[in-house]
């Protein structure tokens, strides 16, 4: 596996097909099983994120790319006031995904 930083806010990660295989994936079990892939994302973020830049409350994304039988990922980290846009600020906004907001404090009364 080898890992560079493309800038502060994004890593990529080069993992050939061996890489994979000793964390017990094949690139097609990326398209399955969500909370695996949740898990190995977070497992790479965590082992690759040795000064915790990107352990911060800020959204990190994901990009998976083919390359050479293994892949590539850009972890990205997204600063919610400047980088991101506006279709992603929403989504990641708790009242947008039913977490906090007027019904929250409605019921709170």
């Amino acid at each position: 596996m080898r890992v560079e930083k493309v800038n502060e806010n994004t890593l990529r990660v080069s993992m050939t097909r061996e890489d994979l295989s000793q964390r017990g994936l094949k690139i097609l079990d990326l398209l399955g099983n969500r909370e695996r892939v949740l898990e190995f994302f977070l497992s790479i973020l965590h082992e690759v994120d040795e000064d915790n830049d990107f352990a911060s409350d800020a959204p990190v994304t994901f990009q998976v790319m083919p390359n050479d039988g293994g892949i590539d990922l850009l972890i990205t980290k997204m600063n919610k006031d400047n980088d991101m846009p506006e279709e992603m600020r929403r989504f990641f906004e708790p009242e947008a995904n039913g977490v906090g907001g007027e019904a929250d404090e409605d019921e709170a009364a």
